[in-house]
């Protein structure tokens, strides 16, 4: 597993994956632009398009997904991992989510994907609470490069599918400090800019600001989206006890306008 202290890059691409947990997924080689990650790539599109068209049921949807998951050992570029994973929670059979619903979840998906926009993983994990009846998030526990890494300095918010054993990882937390380093460190290594989602007019705390001002009196934040669709949180502290994973989970549960959902089983918005 790669440790704490990688490029941002490289955190981007993992907190994009989910995984089986399978110990034969450990060490598959990067391949991003090979063509058989373009032909899984495809697959993963003709399959949600023909549940999308009623060709296949829901059923049939799920196995075609999972069997997808499982694979070659070509990696994909993280929309379409992340799309594979949103695919596969929203078709899980014990999320009871409507047939029609789940279409349309699975459309705006395939629309995202196909035009290249960042996916919106947001609204659709929001569905997918709706049909739980509560979206659960938790805190997955992460790497450490050494005894002397400083103490929760980068988490991940997961949603766990315990039945699956699937996790997808919609947003992850940094400090400040953290972040900085990583940003320099990657422009460093790579001599390029640092992405456009982490430009400054891309961050979105003043909308969150503005839309919710009780945010103010917490922790000074920045809020950035890959083109994924996933968030990454960055908080003004010099390291991430509960309350600052709390507030992060809160807001990204505010910019996603998450209905019900919790964070280690503690609601994060009044319910």
């Amino acid at each position: 597993m790669e440790s704490r202290v990688r490029s941002l890059e490289a955190r981007r691409l993992h907190a994009a994956e989910f995984a089986l947990r399978a110990k034969d997924q450990e060490g598959s080689s990067l391949m991003m632009d090979s063509c058989e990650a373009q032909e899984r790539r495809i697959e993963i599109i003709e399959t949600v398009g023909l549940f999308v068209s009623g060709t296949i049921g829901r059923r049939r949807l799920y196995r075609k997904l999972m069997a997808a998951s499982r694979g070659g050992d070509a990696r994909l570029q993280p929309p379409a991992i992340t799309a594979l994973g949103l695919a596969i929670l929203l078709s899980d059979p014990a999320a009871s989510m409507g047939r029609e619903q789940l279409r349309r979840c699975l459309r705006s998906l395939l629309s995202a994907l196909g035009c290249r926009r960042p996916l919106p993983v947001g609204k659709l994990l929001n569905y997918l609470g709706e049909s739980l009846g509560q979206l659960e998030l938790n805190l997955p526990d992460m790497p450490r490069a050494g005894l002397d890494e400083p103490e929760e300095q980068w988490v991940d918010l997961a949603v766990d599918r315990h039945a699956t054993g699937f996790q997808l990882i919609p947003a992850s937390v940094f400090t400040r400090s953290f972040f900085r380093r990583a940003l320099r460190a990657n422009r460093t290594a790579n001599s390029r800019a640092a992405p456009a989602c982490y430009h400054r007019e891309n961050d979105k705390a003043p909308i969150l600001l503005e839309l919710h001002p009780g945010l103010s009196e917490n922790i000074d934040f920045e809020y950035y989206v890959d083109e994924s669709g996933l968030s990454e949180i960055v908080l003004d502290t010099e390291s991430l006890g509960w309350g600052e994973k709390f507030h992060a989970a809160r807001i990204f549960a505010l910019y996603s306008n998450l209905g019900r959902a919790a964070l280690e089983g503690v609601p994060l918005r009044d319910q």
